[in-house]
């Protein structure tokens, strides 16, 4: 019988967490400058010290988008009314050891949540201007996910 070299794909939910301004989420001109980006630093391998965003496994018994919204609670203590999906990220060595299709998701704040991260899994938080993410190496295909995030973003919030 032939064995597939990936026995098991695995699937995540990351979400983009933005704040911006009422004014600036609203204006016709947008620049990255006026968004920020939470990042968290991960306290465990893969990627162990890495910047990246909120997400992880999905679990078989939910959705996409509740796998997000729940892995924001998990580690950043945050309660996310609504996630936007924004695209499916497909990654053969993604975890270091098998396939991960990772969906993304974004949401936006208008006020700075307060933050509560949970130590086993994240060691540190920081809101870094958009405009400077490019400066960080982020874990996974998270500088990806944060670009498309802010471009969706975007092209959803018209005036």
């Amino acid at each position: 019988m032939y064995q597939y070299e990936f026995e098991q794909i695995g699937h995540s939910s990351d979400v983009v967490v933005l704040y911006c301004s009422v004014e600036t989420l609203l204006s016709r001109e947008r620049y990255k400058k006026d968004f920020q980006v939470l990042l968290l630093k991960r306290a465990h391998e893969p990627c162990k010290h890495l910047w990246c965003i909120p997400g992880g496994h999905t679990e078989a018994y939910e959705t996409l988008a509740d796998g997000a919204i729940r892995e924001a609670k998990e580690e950043a203590g945050l309660v996310l009314d609504n996630v936007v999906f924004v695209a499916n990220y497909d990654s053969l060595l993604r975890a270091g050891k098998r396939r991960v299709i990772a969906s993304c998701f974004v949401t936006v704040f208008t006020q700075k949540p307060e933050v509560t991260i949970d130590n086993n899994e994240i060691s540190g938080y920081k809101w870094v201007d958009l405009a400077q993410v490019g400066k960080h190496k982020l874990a996974f295909d998270h500088n990806q996910m944060v670009k498309d995030s802010y471009a969706a973003i975007c092209k959803t919030v018209q005036t």
